[in-house]
């Protein structure tokens, strides 16, 4: 499920590898060096290339949704299908939906560019309640808005469930930039 290519068991006296790059099984003495095995996984994914290696190295950045590690890349996209699957395949339209008018409030000068990346709009509906997403977008819009009007935002959560989306640090939203996208939303829809 994580895509991890080795595991490791012991029951306190014996160490078992699971290599799935080999698909072999077997006991070791010792755990594996970090070294050892960084080698061992270069070899495996056919990693010659420094430049295909320092990518896998560069810290994320949820702004530019660059930088996952694969890992967190596989826990957000299986976080956000779960979500979609229980939003009764909604979730998606209306990401899509918030996407779109953004990018029309950018246009109009109502918000500017970078104040609601696409990773923390799907951050911010992944939070919403499950009943809320109705089975029409305008009733699922007005139900999501609301929700998160009246919700303490504060303790909305990345996709990945790692982090807090609202914050200050450099892989956060800023609460003040999800505050006008939100304010900008609600006078958008209003004035329609």
């Amino acid at each position: 499920m994580l895509g991890l290519q080795f595991a490791y068991a012991t029951n306190g006296a014996e160490i078992i590898e699971f290599d799935y790059f080999t698909g072999l099984e077997k006991g070791i003495s010792a755990y594996p060096a970090p070294d050892e095995l960084w080698k061992r996984y270069r070899a495996g994914k056919s990693l010659k290339n420094d430049s295909e290696v320092q990518q896998l190295l560069t810290p994320i950045n949820f702004t530019l949704r660059q930088g996952e590690r694969y890992y967190q890349e596989i826990a957000i996209t299986a976080n956000l299908t779960t979500q979609h699957q229980a939003t009764r395949n909604m979730l998606k339209p209306m990401v899509r939906i918030l996407k779109n008018m953004r990018n029309r409030l950018i246009q109009d000068g109502s918000i500017a560019n970078g104040i609601a990346p696409s990773y923390f709009i799907e951050g911010m509906l992944y939070n919403v309640l499950a009943i809320n997403f109705v089975s029409t977008y305008g009733g699922a819009f007005c139900n999501c808005i609301n929700w998160l009007s009246n919700a303490d935002r504060s303790t909305l959560v990345c996709p990945n469930r790692q982090y807090l989306l609202l914050g200050h640090s450099n892989i956060q939203w800023p609460p003040a930039n999800c505050d006008a996208f939100l304010d900008a939303l609600m006078n958008f829809w209003n004035n329609w």
